[in-house]
């Protein structure tokens, strides 16, 4: 098989995780902070955003601060924060469980501020439409079963090693990163590299840890602008077309692992899912010349 780093997944089930899927959703939002507080906006809204590291296996923010920077991470297998010195030494972590978003967001300023310099201050929250869920309003957070936090890691790493490999092959391929708002890992894929509108022809490649449309993580394709009388040609590995609201190659978890639990089997599917969607949606945008 052509990749060792994927880890096999289906257990616990795709459809088990939305609990634990919810929690780190909100739990993301405080290392995201960190990055909107302290660095500089960007066009794409990019400073707020969590790239996946192999070597701790977290969700890691850019680094802040001028004499000593820091990192602010999301451990999601154990559902806690993690403050990082850019050399990779862990200088604090703060367990979520029991705790409330306010006391989350007040550790991260606080360890952020002793550590580094030129972040003093409290974290400005974004006022994103997340999914409804009681740490909102002050519920603790409560983690479930253990083996549902390392699924999602599972996930996330999975999707890293996949679009990675989509980025290297890419011409004009954002870096992958997760996305606070809909908690997605994604690479934004430019085909007109000397436009900046809103017509602006590009592909969205990523995965989702699940929302509103899927109950379970999903690799998706996403054409932009979406055509009109798009041609939907047949997908590989089982992908289908989502059409209902928006426009995308869709390959489930569900139907990803169903397929078989062997991890290389499902690498290739993976990889063969997102190469056939790829071509799809660019011969969508740019048709070949008759």
């Amino acid at each position: 098989m052509r990749t060792a780093k994927w880890e096999g997944v289906g257990r616990p089930a795709p459809q088990s995780l939305t609990g634990a899927r919810l929690l780190l959703h909100w739990a993301a939002q405080v290392p995201a902070a960190v990055g909107h507080t302290f660095l500089a906006p960007t066009p794409d809204d990019s400073q707020s955003t969590l790239q996946w590291d192999p070597a701790h296996r977290m969700l890691v923010g850019q680094p802040v601060g001028t004499k000593r920077p820091v990192r602010a991470a999301l451990d999601l297998s154990s559902l806690s924060l993690v403050l990082l010195e850019t050399g990779d030494e862990r200088l604090a972590d703060f367990t979520l469980d029991g705790k409330t978003l306010d006391e989350a967001y007040e550790w991260m300023g606080a360890v952020a501020s002793r550590f580094s310099e030129g972040v003093e201050g409290p974290l400005q929250r974004r006022d994103y439409d997340l999914p409804s869920h009681g740490v909102a309003t002050g519920a603790e957070f409560t983690r479930g079963p253990s083996a549902e936090f390392e699924e999602c890691t599972r996930w996330y790493a999975n999707a890293h090693h996949a679009l990675s490999r989509v980025k290297a092959k890419a011409v004009n391929a954002s870096p992958v990163r997760c996305w606070p708002h809909h908690f997605d890992i994604a690479t934004l894929i430019t085909l007109d590299s000397e436009r900046e509108d809103e017509q602006s022809r590009s592909i969205n490649v990523g995965l989702s840890p699940g929302d509103g449309n899927y109950d379970e993580p999903y690799f998706y394709v996403n054409p932009w602008p979406q055509p009109e009388e798009p041609v939907l040609s047949a997908l590989a590995a089982g992908g289908h077309w989502h059409t209902e609201g928006w426009l995308g190659a869709v390959l489930p978890a569900s139907d990803l692992v169903a397929a078989g639990s062997e991890a290389g089997q499902q690498a290739d599917r993976v990889d063969r899912f997102l190469s056939s969607a790829l071509a799809a949606a660019t011969r969508m945008l740019m048709p070949p010349a008759r």
